[in-house]
């Protein structure tokens, strides 16, 4: 109950507080709250169905670990639609309800990739409740992975490259394809850009991927130039680097 406690406070404060910030903020409490019981006041007859307030603190943790938003809302999405399904405390689901969502959901005609996304959300939910000791063993460790083809993505030839080129019509489009290109990072990555994190004299750039993980990607001389040229023309004093003017 305690950690829990901890969980919902640092959710509250994330929207007004960094995640530097949230991390002093997180040992803090841990170190504070160490020696004390926590226990809920009893105001309810019973509780019914205690999945909802599981998923909140799963779906919170997750954002303090630093899952992107995208994540977080893919998660809230499918443990929405499995909460709907399964009417049950979290200690009373077992591999059979699991194995009964996932033939119902099947019979829709779901693309093994989906049903693939499906189970690595329900494993990673029902492993934190695991963990967390909100459950004594999670139902997913007799559920088998999804088997995916892998396809490979085709990389851009070069006539595809200079089509792409010839169809930028603003200074911006043109930095963002070659940014692209050239970098191969993700596009929630590029979002998060700032122009601070770009070392004009080094020609790199820091980059915040998956779990908040930094690394430093090199510039080609032509992001450079798109850079400069994209800089030069737009109207907002943003420190964003791509803004949308």
């Amino acid at each position: 109950m305690r950690d829990e406690i901890i969980i919902r406070i640092l959710d509250k404060a994330s929207r007004f507080v960094s995640m530097e910030q949230i991390k002093e903020l997180r040992d803090i409490l841990e170190d504070e709250l160490y020696n004390y019981t926590v226990s809920p006041a009893c105001t309810a007859l019973a509780v019914i169905n205690d999945m909802p307030g599981r998923v909140m603190l799963f779906l919170a943790s997750k954002k303090l670990d630093g899952c992107s938003p995208r994540t977080i809302d893919n998660y809230s999405r499918i443990l929405e639609k499995f909460c709907n399904a399964i009417h049950k405390d979290v200690a009373q689901i077992d591999s059979m309800d699991i194995k009964r969502y996932q033939f119902l959901y099947s019979k829709r005609g779901v693309k093994n990739s989906t049903m693939a996304t499906i189970i690595s959300c329900l494993k990673s939910f029902f492993g934190w409740l695991e963990n967390e000791e909100y459950i004594p063993r999670s139902p997913m460790r007799k559920i088998k992975n999804i088997k995916v083809e892998k396809r490979v993505r085709k990389a851009l030839n070069r006539e595809e490259l200079e089509m792409l080129r010839d169809a930028c019509e603003t200074s911006r489009e043109k930095a963002l394809v070659e940014f692209f290109y050239s970098t191969g990072c993700r596009l929630d990555e590029v979002q998060k850009l700032s122009i601070t994190d770009v070392d004009w004299s080094n020609g790199k750039v820091l980059v915040i991927g998956k779990g908040n993980k930094e690394r430093k990607i090199y510039m080609t001389p032509a992001v450079k130039q798109a850079l400069t040229q994209w800089l030069a023309v737009r109207s907002t004093l943003s420190d964003i680097l791509f803004t949308c003017s």
